[in-house]
């Protein structure tokens, strides 16, 4: 990954030929995992990501007050950018305008506008991936924008740790499905009967395991799918209602 500033592929997922700068967002593997974040070293000197300039350049890297601040937050997208911050460490996490006013610090009260405080500049991090801190209920499955009887995008959230596949059930056995390109929570699913009205997955977590032991998950259409109906641009979100049943764990 250092040294390689081209830009970025005109190809998702990143082919097989431009796997050195392929991050840890794994093409969508990662995707719905959570992390916790905890602040190191500030800059103290602005950079602006110039290929192979260094993060710090002119600069040099020390502590200050907002040490030890952390965040737990979802993993969501990628970062393939030809800059510096994107290609020099394959853990890189761009972290939302949102989320960098969301850090607690070590004494549990609010760090505030890093940004406005001028405490950001693309300081040092620590991360990890973490199991969804108080995680309760179940997964939540919708239809995506332009899903329709024969066409059947799936997402999927609300996980307890990430995802890693989806198997559908085609009315004799189960079979794995692709995610949409790389995005981890999508997947292009399969109806398990002919009339293409009833749909049953399970889910295969971060750990490669089956979810909650091989649960599955029955539902119908969405409103916007049903007969020549389609999902269209004001219906990005379309949530379906389902039904499970224990599975077999194997």
């Amino acid at each position: 990954m250092p040294n390689d500033f081209a830009a970025s592929p005109s190809a998702r997922p990143i082919p097989a030929d431009k796997s050195n700068i392929k991050g840890m967002y794994d093409n969508g593997r990662n995707c719905g995992r959570w992390v916790e974040i905890k602040l190191s070293d500030f800059c103290s000197v602005a950079n602006g990501g110039a290929p192979g300039a260094g993060i710090c350049r002119g600069g040099t890297w020390k502590p200050d007050k907002y040490n030890g601040a952390s965040l737990k937050a979802v993993v969501t997208d990628s970062c393939g950018d030809g800059n510096e911050w994107c290609r020099s460490d394959r853990n890189h996490l761009d972290i939302s305008r949102y989320g960098v006013g969301q850090f607690t610090m070590p004494d549990g009260k609010p760090a505030g506008d890093l940004i406005g405080a001028g405490a950001w500049n693309n300081r040092k991090i620590d991360w990890s991936f973490i199991p969804a801190p108080n995680y309760s209920g179940d997964i939540k499955l919708a239809f995506a924008e332009g899903a329709e009887r024969y066409y059947a995008p799936l997402l999927i959230s609300n996980l307890p740790n990430g995802i890693h596949g989806v198997e559908y059930f085609d009315g004799s056995t189960w079979k794995r499905v692709a995610k949409t390109t790389d995005n981890g929570q999508r997947f292009d699913i399969e109806a398990s009967n002919a009339a293409r009205t009833s749909y049953t997955i399970r889910v295969i977590d971060a750990d490669d395991k089956l979810l909650n032991g091989g649960r599955e998950y029955t539902f119908g259409r969405a409103d916007c799918a049903q007969g020549s109906g389609k999902c269209g641009q004001s219906q990005i979100y379309n949530p379906v209602t389902y039904t499970t049943r224990p599975g077999s764990g194997g």
